[in-house]
């Protein structure tokens, strides 16, 4: 990867980054408990169960993070055709947002609950088990 990549992926970062800060000044946080307790799931399954649960999680952030990407390239569209802008500052954003489109279409592709995999596979199984918690009734409980 060329130096310029890189520190076009960097800046890029720093402006979801920054994006992400105003909106928690905003907001106070919700307090989130991990509910494990009374979940229904047999001990043969705990394992497997628990992993797809943490999966869910992270494709659920890096899915939300690649939609923040797609925001950011939003204002850098516009940015990139601002009429006072420099040719070099229009430049710079037209980079910037080639970098950010490739990262969002790269974080959208990931998938780590797919259906041909080892935790796909196994929750095909799993949900044709009767009356037990499922790491969806988990996940998005508190939503």
């Amino acid at each position: 990867m060329k130096l310029e990549e890189r520190l076009n992926r960097v800046e890029v970062n720093q402006m979801v980054i920054l994006s992400e800060l105003k909106e928690l000044k905003k907001r106070l946080p919700k307090v989130k408990t991990e509910i494990f307790e009374d979940a229904k799931v047999p001990k043969v399954d705990r394992e497997n169960w628990t992993e797809y649960l943490h999966k869910l999680r992270e494709q659920y952030l890096v899915q939300n993070y690649a939609m923040k990407i797609v925001n950011t390239a939003d204002d850098l569209e516009q940015l990139a055709g601002n009429v006072k802008g420099t040719d070099e500052n229009k430049t710079h954003f037209k980079e910037l947002l080639e970098t950010c489109n490739g990262m969002s279409d790269h974080y959208m592709k990931f998938n780590p609950l797919r259906p041909g995999g080892k935790l796909g596979k196994w929750y095909a199984k799993f949900r044709e088990k009767k009356g037990v918690t499922t790491p969806y009734d988990v996940f998005f409980r508190n939503d």
